[in-house]
């Protein structure tokens, strides 16, 4: 095992005094093989805890290997399980943004979660759930920075997970970007195609509804939708596409219906590493909710 591989179950035997052996294992393999090719961005003298979050001069720390890891279109969830860990145990755990040096909105999120998860009874999520979420992320990733419109690739990156078409849901979502149509002041299509997706697998169907309301399928919908609308809040401040411009551009916010708007906001690295992050995670939610409601199995 690598340096990080041992820094990760160090980290995990100082945060658990006995139990888990199996999962510190399964977590000190998975960051060895989830670092890959990023082995640069973390030193070869790093001996302890507090080294490992703190940048050495050149940009090493836990921290910089997520945001490497996030910018090539992977989801470094156990990189950002290990940064939480790294902050409980060394007493940063108030501090994540300033400690992690991060400015997207959804990585500190995500730690924050980890940092929840870790201190929960059960710390560790099955590795086959983990598996299914880290490819959801890099299907919605790679939707999004190659072909554009946040709540079409929400959708495209779903299909290909689950290798499904459901090409008339996805063609119906074309006006699902930037706020609705450009507009701003909507939905996130990331939020929104979350949405869709969610009601195609459980959602009320036309006949049954003639026949008996079919009130049953449409709380169950409305039930997984509110847990993805409560992620999008507490991540970005609201499921709005403007709010959640402000939380990832600086307090900025674009309407992008107008092109010199357009030109900015590409500059400012949108589908660099902004909405293909924002449609990527948003795609990795909504695959956790489906499983978690029960509406895929694994």
């Amino acid at each position: 095992m690598n340096v990080i591989g041992n820094i990760s179950k160090l980290i995990l035997d100082e945060l658990f005094r006995e139990g888990f052996e199996k999962e510190i294992q399964e977590v000190s393999e998975g960051i060895v093989k989830e670092t890959e090719g990023h082995e640069g961005l973390f030193p070869g003298n790093v001996s302890g805890i507090t080294e490992a979050l703190e940048e050495t001069g050149e940009g090493h720390s836990l921290p910089e290997l997520v945001k490497a890891i996030r910018l090539s279109g992977k989801y470094p969830y156990y990189t950002e399980l290990i940064t939480a860990a790294a902050m409980l145990v060394s007493g940063n755990e108030e501090h994540a943004e300033e400690v992690t040096g991060l400015r997207f909105a959804d990585v500190a999120y995500c730690i924050r979660e980890f940092m929840t998860m870790l201190k929960s009874e059960a710390p560790f999520r099955e590795k086959k759930l983990v598996d299914f979420i880290k490819e959801a992320y890099e299907d919605g990733f790679y939707s999004e920075i190659t072909y554009r419109g946040c709540g079409q690739c929400t959708i495209a990156g779903l299909n290909m997970l689950l290798k499904e078409d459901n090409h008339e849901l996805f063609q119906a979502a074309t006006g699902f970007s930037g706020g609705m149509a450009l507009c701003g002041d909507g939905a996130c299509g990331g939020y929104a195609g979350g949405i869709l997706m969610l009601g195609l697998k459980r959602g009320r169907g036309f006949e049954r509804m003639l026949k008996d309301k079919d009130k049953e399928n449409q709380y169950a919908c409305y039930f997984a939708s509110q847990e993805l609308h409560d992620r999008f809040v507490a991540c970005f401040g609201s499921p709005i596409c403007r709010e959640i411009h402000k939380a990832m551009f600086d307090g900025k916010s674009y309407l992008l219906r107008e092109k010199p708007n357009r030109d900015a906001f590409e500059a400012q690295g949108a589908h660099t590493e902004k909405c293909t992050s924002v449609v990527a995670i948003a795609t990795s939610w909504t695959a956790e909710l489906m499983v978690k409601y029960g509406l895929v199995t694994l």
